[in-house]
């Protein structure tokens, strides 16, 4: 019998898949970190709990999901490439044949509003930890039968998944190929020639490697407890996702554990404000309590009409009135807006206007439990890495022409933003706080109002929140 070749060191053949899988799609550094160990780690499953998914996603088609999952085809032991598989299917083939699972155009399966794919959405959304099973009554007798469904998993598709499979995932985001993009067509028999001595290569590693991994995995696993870098990743992302794959990439040495932890970071800290909306709230309203830090509360009105002021929240396409002319909230978003709190334990209270007027609204202090527990504060960052800041809001509506403001000035009053009340302060910030000078840099005045403050400002600097700021507009073209 011939001597089989001695294994090539762990960190080279690594390094060959990565370049393999760049070969055929446009994938970032970190993405193929991940994608690779993810790869490596299907071989010694066995060594682990958890398996995080590999969630490969693209803004629109024709980015490189397909191909991607191909080449991972190749890679992988027992793929299953399936194609809309029915409940029934998926959860028997699990079973039978603990596969890696290729799923694409999962997207459609979130989006599809069906009794037909409910109770495989739900197989998804558990099935990364080793021991689910699934129940199910089968004819004749019908007995119950219990089936597992835990697998490594990739799941491809458009856009965003639902939180409950984005929180258990690694994201691979993909590219659509440029000119300048130096990648080769994917033929089937040729990439499975290049993968066939590679594939050989991690069979032969993940025969003996089970207990190494084990014991490596527990020298990892307090990491993310340590701080730098790896205490941005909640304990979700690092013990379900992270954990496996660092445990993996310490075996091929200290360049691609440090890689991997570098990945980690970059594609899973600080995701919490991403992944719920009930945090983007909680961030959005912080924002809207810092920019004005004299105000103790708000009127449920004036929180509504600061939120639809931020572009890249969902509120303004959620609250806000679609027969009104001008931004204003619909009658029914304050309803929602409490109904959004109330989990939080911030509802709606008495709160006084700065006119004096007692109305529902909330208060700065009724949120200080909920921020502090939700909202990761900069000054208790261990990495040196500061949270993403939360959204400001933008107090440009488009870019409203002058006359546009003049009509709205004559319209029934919208909701009372807090800019709107008199300012304490009398500098004068860039020109503003006095009549606008003729000359805007060589460009043409768009127009001046003058604001219930009794203070004049220019359109093009200073745009206003609300028609009742407006006394009086003139135009200057």
């Amino acid at each position: 019998m011939r001597a089989r070749r001695p294994l090539r060191k762990f960190a080279k053949v690594l390094d060959d898949i990565a370049a393999f899988q760049r070969g055929y799609v446009v994938i970032g550094k970190h993405e193929v970190v991940a994608a690779t160990l993810w790869v490596a780690h299907t071989y010694v499953l066995d060594a682990f709990d958890a398996t995080g998914y590999l969630e490969i996603r693209s803004p629109v088609r024709r980015c490189g999901k397909t191909t991607f999952l191909d080449v991972l085809e190749l890679l992988v032991p027992r793929p299953w490439k399936a194609i809309e598989p029915s409940q029934a299917v998926f959860y028997r083939w699990i079973d039978k044949n603990m596969p890696t699972l290729l799923l694409d155009e999962v997207d459609a399966i979130f989006n599809k509003k069906s009794t037909d794919t409910d109770g495989l959405r739900a197989c998804l959304n558990a099935g990364n930890k080793r021991g689910t099973r699934v129940p199910r009554c089968l004819p004749p007798s019908h007995d119950p039968v219990e089936f597992g469904v835990f697998c490594p998993k990739a799941l491809a598709g458009i856009g965003g998944l639902p939180a409950t499979i984005t929180d258990r995932s690694i994201p691979i985001e993909m590219r659509r190929k440029q000119a300048t993009d130096r990648v080769k067509r994917f033929r089937w028999r040729e990439a499975r020639e290049l993968a066939a001595p590679l594939v050989a290569e991690l069979k032969r590693w993940g025969e003996s490697a089970t207990a190494e991994v084990e014991l490596e995995l527990l020298k990892v696993e307090g990491l993310a407890d340590e701080g730098c870098p790896l205490s941005s990743l909640d304990d979700r992302a690092w013990e379900q996702a992270w954990e496996p794959l660092v445990a993996v990439a310490s075996l091929a040495g200290k360049e691609w554990r440090q890689q991997a932890i570098a990945a980690a970071v970059s594609l899973s800290g600080r995701r919490d404000d991403e992944l719920d909306l009930g945090i983007v709230l909680l961030a959005d309203i912080k924002a809207a309590f810092d920019d004005y830090p004299e105000r103790v509360s708000f009127s449920t009105t004036e929180l509504l009409g600061t939120l639809l002021l931020i572009d890249e929240s969902p509120w303004r396409g959620w609250w806000s009135d679609p027969r009104a002319d001008d931004l204003r909230p619909s009658k029914a978003a304050p309803r929602k807006l409490a109904r959004m709190l109330k989990p939080f334990g911030v509802g709606p209270v008495d709160v006084k206007t700065p006119d004096g007027v007692t109305l529902k609204g909330y208060r700065l202090d009724d949120f200080g439990d909920a921020l502090a527990r939700y909202l990761v504060r900069p000054e208790s960052s261990t990495d040196g890495q500061h949270p993403r800041p939360p959204r400001q809001v933008n107090s440009h509506l488009g870019s409203p022409v002058a006359d546009q403001i003049g009509e709205s000035a004559t319209s029934a009053p919208g909701p009372r933003h807090p800019r709107s009340e008199p300012s304490l302060s009398s500098q004068n910030h860039g020109g503003r706080g006095s009549r606008p000078s003729e000359e805007n840099d060589g460009m043409p005045s768009l127009g001046d109002w003058l604001a219930r403050d009794g203070r004049w400002r220019s359109l093009r600097e200073e745009p206003p929140f609300w028609p009742e700021e407006i006394v009086e507009t003139r135009h200057s073209l």
